[in-house]
């Protein structure tokens, strides 16, 4: 769509040049729609212009760009290009040795299981903090996942929640202390099925799969906590938010993206509406679970009927009405109710669904929290140069609690 003029913003992110090559164009920067970090990774840097689309308010093309209504939206683009160019340039999982060694584990465990490539193996993800790679095989397509250390917790939570459930991808090989894993292919995204969003009848039937895979798998809570998926569950959340609103490296990133004073006093002014919120799901005392906290159409897969949630890197194990949260950006708002009542008819079984209602909005506040506390795991273990791109990723999430929490 943009020619030869992507190429360039591509390689150079210089800021004046971005906004001059923009203006340059009639309709070009991402629309004026939320666009999420964690979509950011399930999407935009794989096919990193599909959002552009045109610009609010519109201009003629050579209109400066630099006015208060469009500056949104040229960060917006500089922070997507950014993340292509953090990704292109990621270097521990595009080194030669390591693919090298990647591909001979891959190998062997297909040898192990009677299986060969059938075609080369590609690397269509990359990301600073994992990647993936297909694997065609004689007996079907696979997929190898790595994940940095502390998000290693992926292939052993596979393992406990795969042997009870096809809810999950099926781990066919693993190496769980590197967090290596081998897996089949779960279908097609749903995202690539209904590319103009989810119709409400899909998100109920999702959501109401996603509600019994979590109470199937609450009895595992514990041993999943101790195969190091984060624990999240509601006594750590207050402690966290401030350990977070406390480390400038996260909350006062480069460039304009950091939370102001004003901003960083009204999300500590926030906490004690975080410390309700968690009193009123304790009340709830539903049993702790997985907690997906990315949970969106290009995280769910569908094969033969049946819906498989896949990229459990964001999990933790926390109260299990937080997922709702990611959900709800995606959700018609026409729809919204009746995905909720969806969603919480599997949860019907511990409390009386006017109670679950009622708790819903508190489950909103504090899924913006575990969804800071993800990134802060990510964060926290990346290079400043690997963080490019995604240094908006936490203080984007602290502002979108402010806005839920004060209106």
């Amino acid at each position: 769509m943009l020619g030869a003029v992507s190429l360039e913003l591509h390689q150079d992110l210089d800021g004046d040049l971005v906004v001059g090559r923009l203006e340059d164009l009639d309709d070009v920067v991402p629309s004026q729609s939320h666009v999420d970090p964690d979509e950011l990774t399930a999407r935009l840097a794989d096919r990193p212009l599909a959002l552009l689309d045109p610009l609010s308010p519109s201009r003629k093309a050579g209109q400066p760009l630099r006015s208060p209504a469009h500056q949104r939206d040229v960060v917006r683009h500089r922070t997507i290009l950014g993340v292509v160019r953090s990704a292109e340039e990621t270097s521990r999982w595009t080194e030669p040795s390591w693919r090298d060694e990647a591909e001979r584990w891959i190998r062997e465990r297909l040898s192990d299981l009677g299986l060969h490539p059938v075609a080369a193996i590609e690397q269509p993800h990359v990301r600073p903090w994992g990647t993936a790679l297909h694997v065609r095989t004689n007996g079907g397509t696979l997929w190898f996942k790595a994940n940095i250390a502390p998000l290693a917790y992926e292939a052993p939570l596979l393992d406990l929640v795969g042997a009870g459930s096809a809810s999950v991808p099926r781990l066919v090989a693993g190496d769980l202390t590197r967090g290596w894993m081998l897996t089949e292919d779960a279908g097609t995204k749903l995202s690539d099925v209904y590319r103009e969003g989810l119709p409400r009848a899909i998100w109920c039937e999702l959501l109401g799969a996603y509600a019994q895979l979590q109470v199937d798998a609450a009895p595992a809570a514990g041993r999943l906590v101790a195969a190091g998926v984060p624990d999240r569950r509601l006594p750590t959340l207050v402690e966290g938010l401030r350990r977070v609103l406390g480390n400038d490296r996260l909350v006062r990133p480069g460039g304009d993206v950091a939370l102001t004073d004003d901003e960083l006093e009204r999300a500590h002014e926030v906490v004690p509406a975080i410390e309700n919120a968690v009193d009123v799901l304790a009340g709830l005392e539903l049993p702790d679970s997985l907690q997906h906290d990315d949970l969106h159409p290009w995280n769910v897969c569908i094969r033969d009927g049946t819906y498989s949630f896949i990229d459990w890197g964001d999990a933790c194990i926390s109260q299990p009405l937080l997922s709702f949260t990611v959900p709800l950006a995606h959700i018609a708002s026409a729809d919204t109710d009746a995905a909720r009542d969806a969603y919480l008819e599997p949860w019907t079984r511990f409390r009386q669904r006017d109670d679950l209602v009622a708790a819903v909005g508190a489950a909103r506040l504090l899924g913006h929290v575990t969804g800071i506390l993800k990134w802060e795991l990510i964060s926290t273990s990346l290079g400043d140069d690997e963080r490019a791109g995604y240094e908006d990723a936490i203080t984007r999430r602290v502002r979108s609690l402010l806005e839920l929490a004060c209106g």
